[in-house]
């Protein structure tokens, strides 16, 4: 019982590290080399106190590594992100929103054209329409930019 507790524990401290280093090959590395390093730590100090429990040991160890986040800040130090990789990303924003600018005005468009009833005047007009969509949009942005960090 108490070692599946431990297990977790390191998993979940492996799995908060994981948000906060960027994706990639060497991220993964430094997630296996931590928690090797958590392991032969843990091995260690049970060597040098018996009596103490492996929770407790485990504790001591994260305690020492410090937050997830110092261990991204560190990674991010000594691995700066390439240039050719921001411009990637860079490249890949500006086409999601010239994509998302584009669904909007087509959007707002053809909402702005469907009349109302048996009037011949527009339900909406074309303005309003975009503003809304736009709002909208944004919204999922947000949103779907949160749901992929709070992932794990």
């Amino acid at each position: 019982m108490s070692e599946r507790n431990v297990e977790d524990v390191i998993g979940d401290y492996v799995k908060r590290t994981r948000k906060v280093l960027p994706k990639g090959r060497e991220a993964e590395d430094l997630l296996d080399d931590l928690r090797n390093h958590i392991l032969d730590s843990l091995a260690d100090k049970s060597e040098q106190k018996p009596g103490v429990s492996q929770l407790e040991l485990v504790g001591e160890v994260l305690k020492e590594l410090g937050d997830p986040e110092d261990i991204a800040r560190e990674f991010e130090s000594t691995h700066p992100e390439e240039p050719a990789t921001r411009r990637r990303k860079t490249i890949r924003l500006v086409a999601r929103l010239v994509f998302a600018i584009a669904v909007v005005i087509v959007a707002a468009a053809v909402v702005s054209s469907v009349p109302l009833g048996q009037q011949e005047e527009p339900s909406v007009d074309f303005f309003t329409a975009f503003i809304v969509l736009m709002v909208f949009a944004v919204a999922e942005w947000y949103v779907r930019a949160w749901q992929t960090r709070s992932v794990d």
